[in-house]
């Protein structure tokens, strides 16, 4: 878990220079992909908070996607952590 957020300039973080594992997730469609092919190669902001529309990211272009619990319901902006 990086729970002072994935980019630590601390020194501290073992992930740097390592490859993130790529999660099984949920399409808000229900459909069951690798978290790489929903993004497509596309700016994305992941978050795990409350629904709630971000204007300033959205502004820029950047996607926000909604992350749930397993066994959450798929919904619109969602993707639901499947591993």
């Amino acid at each position: 878990s990086y729970r002072n957020g994935l980019l630590d300039h601390t020194g501290g973080n073992r992930a740097v220079g390592k490859q993130l594992p790529q999660p099984w997730v949920q399409t808000d469609g229900g459909d069951r992909a690798r978290l790489d092919d929903v993004l497509a190669g596309r700016s994305t902001l992941l978050h795990t908070g409350p629904a709630r529309p971000w204007p300033a990211w959205a502004a820029g272009g950047i996607r926000c996607l909604r992350v749930t619990p397993a066994g959450s319901a798929p919904a619109p902006g969602t993707i639901v952590d499947d591993d």
